[in-house]
């Protein structure tokens, strides 16, 4: 019954590696693109306590053997690295294992972790002394990501070892861009902030520009490229790294949350392309609260006070007292006094005192500013009598 089942389980196994193959024609020019080899020319190979295996390059044009551990329950891991590759690519290498023990192994499962790994066995049956080989196609994901992925193979036989292969692969989108949203908070109208994202380059070929389209107005983008660190280009991770800065100004919008976006797209390839969200909370430059001075119900000769805190957006510092203006009949009955409890904010108390002669007061308070990029307050002053 299992070797039925490990029969089945290899043609099966092979029918899929060879349906990823026809699927995925470009597979080599993928590879290529990124400098990763179709079949593993060097898997590494580490016993359970970290000392090097037996491997014989000479005896396998495919990369070397690799001898493995004849004590009961030893666990074998053979790893190999993808280095960077394209989303939803599909990359493979071979594992050669070779029995060292007197007696056959017998396959009796194959376990994996994901369906984008695609083990296929060689044969049922690891003879003594003899090589065999595990070919294994890994399908990348659709997302950025340094991906691990394990297979585990039991024999049947309980002196044989379990053999662990284990791929890596960074995924990697030709152009890729960090962070991919902005959260630009407090800012008042007008203001022109910056941001900085960082661009990668992991396609075939270096850029002499990225071009930075944005959907809205008061959104631009320049890209620079960074100079390598070690004077050197090519190797492991992008060939190129850009500095893309972002300036948002948003001129004569109410305050509230804005949106947009900038896409951008890396010289001479459809496929090298990104977007950034790049929202944008819009503050007042400064605020009342409350923004009326209400006394309610008063009678005659009867004091009441108010306080109204004015808030100013940080950046706007404001060490000057405001100016209030009030009509001549307001001021009869309204007595007013700023007080400063910190940089950021003042406090308008004002006092009303109900005259015999007046029965409401519905009236304004207008503030001002020395600094021109504060708007004038007007604050409704209400008042009835009891």
């Amino acid at each position: 019954m299992d070797e039925t089942r490990a029969t089945g389980w290899i043609g099966k196994g092979r029918s899929i590696l060879e349906g990823l193959m026809a699927r995925c024609v470009l597979t080599r020019l993928v590879v290529v693109l990124v400098g990763s080899l179709v079949f593993d020319t060097g898997c590494s190979s580490r016993s359970p306590n970290g000392t090097s295996l037996e491997r014989n390059p000479e005896e396998s044009g495919i990369g070397g053997s690799v001898g493995v551990p004849s004590d009961e329950g030893t666990r074998i891991t053979l790893e190999h690295d993808f280095g960077v590759v394209l989303p939803e690519s599909v990359s493979q290498c071979r594992f050669l294992v070779r029995n060292s023990q007197s007696a056959a192994w017998t396959l009796k499962k194959v376990h994996v972790d994901c369906s984008c790994t695609i083990p296929a066995v060689s044969k049922t049956v690891f003879e003594p002394g003899q090589e065999e080989a595990i070919d294994l196609a890994y399908k990348a994901g659709g997302d950025t990501v340094d991906d691990k992925r394990r297979v585990l193979v039991t024999f049947k036989e309980a002196g044989a070892p379990v053999v662990e292969l284990v791929v890596n692969a960074q995924v990697r989108r030709p152009l890729t861009v960090a962070p991919r949203e902005l959260s630009l908070r407090d800012v008042i109208p007008g203001e022109a902030v910056t941001r900085h994202l960082i661009v990668r380059n992991f396609g075939s070929q270096d850029w002499k520009s990225i071009g930075l389209e944005a959907d809205v107005g008061w959104l631009k983008g320049e890209a620079t490229l960074i100079p390598p660190r070690d004077g050197r280009t090519g190797g492991p991770g992008p060939r190129q790294e850009w500095r893309a800065d972002v300036r948002a100004q948003l001129i004569g919008f109410r305050p509230g949350v804005h949106h947009g976006v900038l896409r951008l797209a890396g010289e001479g390839s459809d496929q090298a392309r990104a977007q950034v969200s790049v929202s944008v909370a819009l503050v007042p430059p400064v605020a009342a609260n409350p923004g009326t001075l209400f006394f309610g119900e008063l009678s005659p000769g009867e004091k009441s006070q108010r306080k109204v805190r004015l808030a100013f957006a940080a950046g706007i510092p404001h060490p000057r007292e405001p100016t209030v203006q009030v009509s001549p009949l307001l001021g009869r009955v309204l007595a007013l006094r700023w007080l400063r409890p910190d940089e950021n904010h003042w406090d308008l108390l004002a006092e009303l005192t109900l005259s015999q002669d007046t029965d409401e007061v519905d009236g304004a308070v207008e503030v001002t500013f020395a600094d021109e990029r504060l708007p004038r307050l007007r604050l409704p002053v209400i008042a009835r009598r009891r």
